[in-house]
């Protein structure tokens, strides 16, 4: 399943109340109206808006103070805060736009207790004109199509009047006859006909150009200026003592992390030499006696870390490390060589080989190397191998428990001294003199080969001629014995 966190925050209250009063300059007097509504903030961050009314768009002055009908805050000694000025409202082209009295500033307290006016606005409107384009229905047609429908009524008429004439006597006998609900259905159809005949007319519209507007609303946006920011500015002195106090308090908070950092590693340390004073590999590198004492150093250690131990301080915890460090140390040492040092011994004999068989080759592949040098780091190589064995002799003779008399890391040591000296003497490079000897040489070989191979050449023509030669005159009777061919083969 996945879960949604929500965004959570904490809020603070600003328990106390502030209140906002108008100053407006005129000629020869300034005008101060306080505001009738007290600005609260129930929750940080918040932003409260205060309302003036300024129907004269006059630039004024905003003051903010505490409440004067509640105490002031522990430590504050007047009421007020923080001076505003609104400018920007007369700027506005009134011809233009419809502007109302009221204009709103809005006052902001973050959570850290700064106290800020944000850009105060304006609202007015204005009318906008434009031109809309409508369909309008055109009644009764053009005066030619008027006059033709005039003159085709007429003679309609003029035809349902004759047909009348004649059928008038015929029918007076039957309508004598029909019934009188019969005559009511023939209106009611005539004047179904009528009105389909209308509806049925053709109706035609045009285009009409009509002028229209609409009310918009525009926010204008006014300047503020905060006039007593050196009221907020802080001593230069009071910046030090607190950039001060924030270095002790972070010493404090790193001393404490490397103190907790301190008594686990040494907690740890317990019970780790605690725990391995019973595996086999530290039973056969160890004796009786001495795991004993390290069980009950380490106990020791253990009841003083959960008693005394509990504020003890960074060198306290480190002392009571090293001891038992110092306490454990050999036979961690031991079981560490007992592991390590056949390996090491093994990959330096072998290196130690390849050394000297590298040597050697040396002295032919690079003879600019000087032969005193080859031969010191060789007979340093031998040394080590007759350090090597005479160590592995000593050392077969040890029990496990018994402090060794060669370690690995002696070893490693020692060959990396020679390895280093190997290093040195590949870094040293050709002489120029010696190479530019080898150059001519080389180059006379390479016109050498050519010209044999010429000579080559012209003697194989010269031998395939003389066949020639010696096959006509054959042809013709004197040719050489089989001896003497063979000899000239030969």
């Amino acid at each position: 399943k996945s879960f949604v966190l929500k965004k959570m925050q904490l809020y603070e209250k600003f328990p106390y109340k502030l209140e906002a009063e108008v100053e407006k300059k005129h000629m020869f007097s300034t005008e101060t109206v306080k505001l009738p509504d007290l600005l609260q903030f129930p929750s940080l961050p918040a932003t409260v808006p205060i309302k003036v009314n300024n129907p004269k768009k006059e630039d004024f002055k905003l003051n903010i103070k505490y409440s004067s009908e509640d105490p002031l805050p522990p430590g504050t000694k007047q009421h007020f805060l923080s001076s505003y000025e609104i400018t920007g409202a007369g700027k506005i082209d009134k011809e233009k736009y419809n502007v109302t009295d009221v204009t709103t500033a809005y006052l902001t307290l973050d959570v850290h207790g700064f106290l800020a006016m944000e850009s105060p606005v304006a609202t007015g409107d204005y009318w906008e004109y434009f031109n809309k384009t409508i369909q309008v229905p055109v009644k009764g047609l053009s005066g030619a199509e008027e006059e033709d429908k005039d003159a085709t009524d007429e003679i309609e008429s003029a035809t349902v009047e004759d047909d009348k004439g004649e059928s008038k006597d015929a029918d007076s006998s039957e309508e004598t006859k029909a019934d009188p609900e019969s005559s009511e259905e023939a209106e009611a159809e005539a004047e179904a006909e009528a009105e389909a005949a209308e509806a049925a007319a053709e109706i035609k519209f045009k285009d009409k150009v009509v002028r229209k507007r609409k009310r918009r609303k525009e926010v204008f946006n006014l300047q503020s200026k905060w006039l007593n920011p050196e009221d907020f500015q802080v001593e230069k002195a009071y910046i030090r003592f607190r950039a001060e106090r924030l270095r002790n308090l972070t010493k404090a908070d790193d001393l404490r992390l490397v103190t907790e950092e301190a008594k686990n590693k040494l907690e740890s340390f317990i019970l780790m030499t605690m725990s391995q004073c019973n595996d086999e590999e530290v039973e056969a590198v160890s004796t009786e006696p001495e795991r004993e004492k390290i069980k009950s150093e380490c106990m020791e250690a253990e009841d003083w870390l959960y008693s005394d131990g509990e504020n003890a301080d960074l060198k306290e915890l480190r002392a009571k490390y090293a001891e038992l460090d110092t306490l454990y140390e050999p036979v961690a040492t031991r079981l560490y060589e007992k592991e390590e040092r056949p390996e090491a011994i093994k990959n330096a004999q072998a290196k130690l080989q390849d050394y000297k068989k590298g040597l050697r080759e040396w002295e032919d592949k690079k003879p600019w190397i000087p032969f005193e040098q080859l031969m010191n780091v060789t007979s340093k190589c031998d040394d080590m191998l007759d350090w090597l064995d005479e160590k592995m002799q000593a050392q077969s003779g040890l029990k496990d428990y018994e402090d060794p008399v060669l370690k690995s890391t002696d070893i490693e040591a020692k060959l990396k001294a020679i390895t280093k000296e190997i290093k040195k003497l590949q870094k040293i490079q050709k002489p120029k003199s010696h190479a530019a000897k080898l150059e001519p040489e080389a180059s006379a070989d390479a016109e050498k080969e050519p010209k044999a191979e010429e000579e080559a050449k012209g003697e194989e023509a010269k031998g395939e001629e003389a066949k020639g030669e010696e096959a006509k005159s054959g042809g013709e009777g004197d040719a050489p014995s089989e001896v003497e061919s063979s000899h000239e083969e030969l």
